[in-house]
């Protein structure tokens, strides 16, 4: 709201507007907990199925995974003509194994990083000096 009223060369733009209601926000759907993915003739792929990285919140990697292996198991389901719930945990289980061990070390290193940007600095200051630790994060994130 504020860039609206104060922005140069935008908030003339919007000086006879009127908010028609309060803005509000959604926190995106990270990979932090597992979810249900699939069900009786759907499967979810990307933010729908909370792919989303807790550490960078990228997403369209996982979402590109996410769509292959989804498109996958659609040509497994017309091939056996199976659209069933039980037959749709093929497509979770894969997505969860694909995903899961990563996203969980994620959002737990978020978590522990959190609002502790000296924690942070600390280990990007460490890494510049020590290669084996530079590695390590570089494959964290």
């Amino acid at each position: 709201m504020e860039i609206i009223t104060t922005g140069d060369g935008i908030k003339e733009r919007f000086t006879e507007a009127t908010a028609m209601e309060h803005p509000i926000g959604y926190g995106l759907p990270t990979g932090s907990r597992k979810v249900q993915i699939s069900g009786e003739r759907f499967m979810l792929a990307g933010d729908a199925a909370s792919l989303i990285d807790p550490a960078t919140g990228e997403g369209i990697g996982n979402a590109m995974i996410s769509g292959i292996k989804a498109g996958q198991h659609a040509i497994s389901c017309f091939d056996k003509n199976n659209f069933s719930s039980a037959f749709m945990l093929q497509y979770e289980a894969s997505i969860h194994n694909y995903f899961w061990n990563d996203m969980r070390n994620k959002y737990l290193m978020q978590r522990l990083v959190g609002e502790k940007s000296w924690l942070a600095d600390f280990a990007i200051g460490l890494a510049s000096d020590v290669p084996w630790i530079k590695n390590k994060l570089q494959k964290l994130f």
